[in-house]
């Protein structure tokens, strides 16, 4: 499966002014039909995301293996931020500024903040190890 990056997506807008199909932009780039729509159309990519972040609350409700594997993932990137805290002051920042977002908006929300900015660092000092457990 490819990756699509900001230059397939200005190429995907590109073919949609010229009038191309979501089919023949996708057939052109060797993309999915669904994969174009969801880049070009702001209602179907806003659809999308609602979908899975119900399907996604169901499952924590529901699902109770699912609900100890994303706390177990969010005490993994905790522990892996109070590593760094030591070396680098911005992960000091950002580990004391979670456990503030844990308690005000709840962990899928302070995880999702916290991933955001780890990556930004992460790509700053060339820092390689994995996201998951």
């Amino acid at each position: 499966m490819k990756k699509v990056n900001q230059k397939i997506i200005e190429k995907m807008k590109e073919l949609r002014k010229k009038g191309l199909s979501y089919n023949k932009i996708g057939e052109k780039l060797n993309l999915d039909r669904k994969t174009v729509l969801y880049h070009l159309n702001k209602e179907y990519k806003e659809r999308c995301r609602k979908e899975y972040k119900k399907r996604y609350r169901e499952k924590l409700k529901k699902d109770k293996k699912f609900r100890e594997y994303h706390k177990k993932l969010l005490r993994k990137e905790y522990r892996t931020i109070m590593k760094l805290r030591k070396k680098y002051q911005e992960y000091d920042k950002i580990a004391r500024e979670y456990r503030r977002n844990v308690k005000k908006i709840g962990y899928k929300k302070a995880y999702r903040i916290l991933k955001e900015k780890l990556m930004k660092l992460r790509k700053k000092y060339n820092i390689h190890f994995p996201m998951r457990v």
